[in-house]
């Protein structure tokens, strides 16, 4: 099973998501899942946020069948206005990484365009179970590094998190949507196609959390969706 990251929209400014679900089962708050990907967090995600955007959470995570580890985690949230200013800076970030101009540009406007459909103020990363991949410990300090544009391995620690593979071309965006599984064979390539991809998509395809609604506990509802995004 993979571990899943979530970009999610909601009217409050928090990167708790333990408090957003309190404030969906107690004051009726109602919030959006608007992407999710496997095993990374994609680059758009990632760019759009500054470390004066990160705020402390404490994070739970289960060690063994009853033990548990509680750490304090850096986790972003902004307005979406200021998400997408930032975006829209980092398009010569995104072109360096991607390795060709054209390309990063469809996945940097697709995510703009996502972006600028959002209902709610507030934007914010769950990357939890990314981060339990390896030690917590280690990565909780490498992911605040992301977003510092003065750490001296930033680069390096972006692609650490988006699973980005160097010397290996992404498949564009078209390709990524519109070709068969068996046309994007290169599975460093796709993959590289999938840490550019913000995946956000349509309203269609976005998860309402809402007041009423009991939380999911397993997979997730089945929409549309390129095949890597299930791809383990």
């Amino acid at each position: 099973m993979s571990n899943r990251s979530l970009l999610i929209n909601s009217p409050q400014c928090t990167s708790d998501p333990r408090e957003l679900e309190r404030a969906r089962a107690v004051d009726g708050v109602s919030y959006l899942e608007i992407a999710e990907a496997a095993n990374r967090v994609p680059l758009p995600w990632l760019l759009c946020f500054g470390c004066e955007d990160l705020r402390p959470v404490n994070a739970r995570f289960r060690t063994g069948p009853s033990e548990y580890l509680e750490l304090q985690l850096s986790i972003p949230v902004s307005t979406v206005s200021a998400a997408q200013a930032r975006l829209q800076a980092s398009l010569p970030l995104l072109e360096e990484v991607a390795g060709d101009a054209l390309i990063a540009h469809a996945y940097w406007q697709a995510a703009l365009t996502g972006l600028a459909q959002l209902p709610f103020a507030y934007l914010t990363i769950d990357p939890l179970e990314v981060l339990a991949m390896n030690d917590l410990t280690a990565q909780a300090r490498d992911w605040a590094h992301c977003f510092d544009e003065a750490h001296k391995d930033r680069r390096l620690l972006l692609k650490q998190f988006a699973n980005f593979e160097n010397g290996f071309l992404p498949y564009s965006l078209e390709d990524l949507y519109h070709k068969a599984p068996e046309e994007l064979e290169h599975e460093a390539r796709a993959g590289n196609a999938a840490a550019l991809d913000a995946g956000i998509g349509s309203a269609a395809h976005w998860r309402w959390l809402r007041p009423e609604a009991t939380p999911v506990q397993g997979p997730r509802p089945s929409t549309p969706k390129p095949w890597w995004k299930v791809w383990r």
